[in-house]
This record gives C-alpha cells, sequence and structure tokens, in this order.
C-alpha cells in the first residue's frame, strides 16, 4: 500500500537533490501553501540540501525540536512545502537561506541576516469581504486583509515576517524589474518594457528585456522583485 506521506524517490524531481539509489521512498509535500510541484519538503532541505542531518530521522528529529524557522515561524512538520522565496532560519547555525527559482526547479541561496524577517510576494487575487475591507490573496498562501482598495493584482509587496506588515510595494509597469519563476527561463531577470492587458482568449502579458534579449512573459509567470535593484537577494551569485 502506498504511504500518503510519502513517495518513490525516483518520482521526485532532480532539484530535490535526493539520492536515487538504496531507498525506495521519500517524503512528499504535505498539503499547505504551495503546489506539491512547485515546493521542497523541509526534511529533504535539512537532510539532502544542507546535508544537516545523515538521515530522515535525524532530519525529523531537527524539526520537531522546534530548530526550524520557515517565514518567521517555527515549523514542526518534517513534510513542511518550502516554496519560492520563502525563508528557513536556523537559529543554531546563525544561518537563514531564501528559495529561489532557476531553470531546474528551485535551489537555495545564503541571504543575510537583516533579510531574514523580510519577504517578496506577490499578490494574485484580490476579495472584498465583509465590512467593506479587501483581502489580498499572496503567491504563498498568505493572506492581508486591508481597509482600502490601493494595490493591483500582480504587482509584488515587500513584506515583514512573520507580521506581514507592508513594507514597501512594487507595480508591475514599464521599467521595474520582473523575475521569471516559470519555464526554461526561470530565475532570468528583466526590465518590463510594456504590459499587455489579456483580450478574450489571451493571457496578460509582459515584454521584457532579460540578457539583452526582448522575449513576451505571461504575467502569471513573472514577480515584481524592484526598481533599478532587486529589494532583496534573490539570486545565486556564486
Amino acid at each position: 500500500m502506498v504511504k500518503l506521506a510519502h513517495l518513490k524517490r525516483l518520482a521526485a524531481p532532480v532539484y530535490w537533490s535526493t539520492h536515487k539509489k538504496g531507498y525506495t521512498w521519500t517524503y512528499s509535500p504535505s498539503p499547505g501553501p504551495h503546489k506539491k510541484n512547485e515546493c521542497i519538503p523541509l526534511a529533504i532541505i535539512i537532510r539532502d540540501i544542507l546535508n544537516l542531518a545523515e538521515s530522515g530521522k535525524e532530519a525529523e528529529k531537527i524539526v520537531k525540536n522546534r530548530e526550524i524557522i520557515v517565514d518567521g515561524k517555527v515549523r514542526k512538520d518534517p513534510r513542511y512545502p518550502v516554496g519560492m522565496f520563502d525563508v528557513i532560519s536556523i537559529p543554531k547555525l546563525d544561518k537563514n537561506f531564501r528559495l529561489i527559482p532557476y531553470k531546474g526547479g528551485l535551489k537555495l541561496v545564503e541571504i543575510p541576516k537583516e533579510e531574514a524577517n523580510k519577504k517578496i510576494v506577490k499578490i494574485v487575487n484580490k476579495t472584498a469581504v465583509k465590512g467593506g475591507k479587501i483581502q489580498l490573496n499572496l503567491n504563498d498562501g498568505k493572506n492581508i486583509l486591508l481597509n482600502e482598495n490601493k494595490y493591483k493584482t500582480h504587482d509584488s509587496l515587500l513584506i515583514e515576517l512573520p507580521s506581514l506588515k507592508i513594507l514597501d510595494h512594487i507595480e508591475m509597469k514599464e521599467g521595474n524589474l520582473v523575475m521569471v519563476f516559470s519555464g526554461r527561463r526561470s530565475g532570468k531577470i528583466g526590465k518590463i518594457l510594456k504590459v499587455y492587458e489579456g483580450k478574450f482568449s489571451t493571457k496578460p502579458r509582459l515584454e521584457c528585456e532579460i540578457e539583452n534579449t526582448k522575449i513576451e512573459v505571461l504575467k502569471e509567470d513573472a514577480i515584481v522583485i524592484g526598481r533599478e535593484e532587486p529589494l532583496l537577494k534573490v539570486v545565486d551569485y556564486e
């Protein structure tokens, strides 16, 4: 019988860095803020990517001992799904990491301590709720409740963790920087040259300059990360 908490190692994405030999099963992400194919289970990050444990049991012990913080909150589920731009903090090691997109999927990049309580999120939807308030639905499953409707879908917010206080607002408009997080250009950064709104069956898209080449990207596949420079470290410079 297939265990719901696990999946076959051979079926795991390459960017999980799990060993394909020696074991049949590996961790399957818990239901959560990120899709199954857009995240990495926390135990795999600890054991296979950061090499902080030699076995799954050791990785689980680290998590259950409340030694790992994700987006400012202690996570005790070894299968917790960590996704794009999520911040992993390990106080015992005084280390902080951000999960970033790249062509092969997702990878960790170490970030400075002063960025560990900040995160860039994308507004994927807005909902009117009781009392005339507006709820912003963010790409990482979080929600922010506001008294006024002043932000647009597809714009980005720089938020404080874990309070979700809005520190900055970056519009998806000409001149700003975006990062592509889907397809063969995943992880690439470019400048927006033009914004095209969707019509009938045509999805909203962006004309961007990436590596001196003009390309078109769907709005849903890009996230605004800054103006002249990214607001946070979102690439691996090494």
